[in-house]
């Protein structure tokens, strides 16, 4: 799927076998997820799913609950490898400060490009969030591994400052040789 326009939603979205979804950087460089609602971004079937993009500005809302994004990732390749590639810087926009962006599911999504949300914490709740960049966290972004498992593991060759870390039961960070 190519996606143009000048702004566009894409709260709620599927990835089911392989599926890629492309930004066209020339007309829609920005993915935006929230403000107006909840954003579930679901990963399934087999094969690994790719989103290709620019960006993507996480809009959280202006009242304290805000609006999450959701990543659904289930293990769609059948080993450690990722399931869900992005390959777009996420931020966000800090108009609309409350956001919250949630890793569930047994998968692997890897992001290939900087994460950064300097006011919420980044909850890993199952699978592995896979930094595949470097910088692509900046010390100022929290993560919180929480109960009940989530990985968060980095690519080799790569440079990361991880600042705040709340690693709860059943939480591992891996680094890859290299």
């Amino acid at each position: 799927v190519q996606v143009g326009g000048s702004w566009g939603y894409r709260n709620n979205v599927t990835f089911r076998n392989g599926a890629r979804m492309t930004n066209l950087v020339n007309t829609a460089p920005t993915c935006s997820i929230g403000y107006t609602s909840n954003g579930e971004w679901g990963v399934d079937g087999e094969g690994v799913s790719v989103y290709d993009g620019q960006s993507i500005t996480l809009l959280g809302g202006t009242k304290s609950d805000g609006y999450p994004w959701t990543l659904k990732v289930l293990d769609t390749t059948g080993d450690a490898a990722a399931d869900f590639i992005i390959n777009a810087d996420i931020s966000l926009n800090s108009d609309f400060p409350y956001h919250h962006t949630y890793k569930k599911g047994d998968g692997t999504v890897q992001i290939n490009g900087s994460y950064t949300d300097n006011a919420n914490p980044l909850h890993l709740q199952g699978g592995t969030w896979k930094a595949g960049v470097t910088d692509s966290f900046k010390a100022e972004t929290p993560v919180d591994i929480d109960f009940g498992g989530g990985n968060l593991a980095f690519a080799a060759d790569t440079a990361n400052d991880l600042g705040t870390a709340i690693l709860n039961k059943d939480a591992t960070v891996a680094l890859e040789a290299g």
